[in-house]
């Protein structure tokens, strides 16, 4: 089993923020978490990663028990590429994808032929080869973005989890996050857990959709099962009309909803 959480709640100073969410993933898979502000989301992948308590029948990654395990026992199972909201220091990039490699080196080994030689076809694989001399405080959103997830795969993770990887993107290089987040999956075997609010790039990229609504599990099941069922009706509390044309799905609010 790679994520296994049996009834899984948190509570934060007496209020409940997720209450007995059950989330079980077997296979590899590309999975969207959606769900409206303060439902819960980010709390989940934290939860998940132990870096928040929590209560819950069982909680494993890979097989391994969450609760007592180290974190850089956690970090060799999950990548975790949180939202980034602060000022990041003048480091050079091929560094920072070195520093990647604590999970799998510590940091006072000496960094081997091995760790450049992963870090140059992640990085040639993510077509950002170009910017490894350069410093992160320099790049662009879209540019960070491709570096956090070269980031994540020089881990060699079996799960990687990201907190909102586009939501400060504009939408060429949000549209092509989620390709290169698909392709990953495939192509590498990973299982991603995403959040986003962009619920038609979820309907649209993930094989799973799990939405949550006030800290409780909505649902949890596929792309055409959430569309056709009025689920984001009910979990945005408004009317939507969910087009299918081209192979894709196109959401927006019902007439006079807006």
């Amino acid at each position: 089993m790679l994520i296994e959480a049996d009834s899984l709640s948190v509570e934060i100073n007496g209020c409940a923020i997720l209450k007995g969410i059950g989330l079980f993933v077997e296979e590899p898979s590309f999975i969207a978490v959606a769900g409206p502000n303060g439902s819960g989301k980010t709390t989940l992948l934290r939860a998940l990663m132990g870096i928040l308590p929590s209560r819950s029948r069982a909680l494993s990654l890979c097989g391994v028990k969450v609760e007592g395990a180290s974190r850089k026992r956690i970090s060799a199972l999950v990548s975790y590429i949180p939202q980034i909201k602060e000022a990041l220091p003048p480091l050079e990039v091929r560094h920072f994808l070195l520093f990647s490699r604590f999970p799998r080196r510590g940091f006072l080994s000496p960094y081997t032929k091995e760790d450049y030689r992963l870090i140059e076809e992640t990085a040639t694989l993510l077509d950002c080869r170009n910017l490894l001399a350069r410093t992160l405080d320099t790049l662009s959103g879209g540019e960070l973005q491709r570096i956090m997830l070269a980031s994540a795969l020089v881990q060699e993770t079996p799960l990687i989890m990201l907190d909102e990887p586009t939501a400060f993107l504009d939408p060429n290089h949000r549209i092509e996050t989620f390709e290169l987040l698909k392709q990953i999956q495939r192509e590498a075997g990973k299982t991603i857990l995403l959040v986003t609010h962009f619920i038609e790039y979820a309907l649209n990229y993930a094989g799973r959709i799990i939405a949550l609504k006030e800290g409780e599990l909505l649902f949890d099941g596929s792309p055409d099962e959430m569309a056709h069922n009025r689920v984001i009706d009910a979990l945005y509390d408004m009317p939507f009309n969910v087009m299918h044309h081209d192979k894709r799905y196109f959401v927006y609010p019902s007439e006079g909803c807006v």
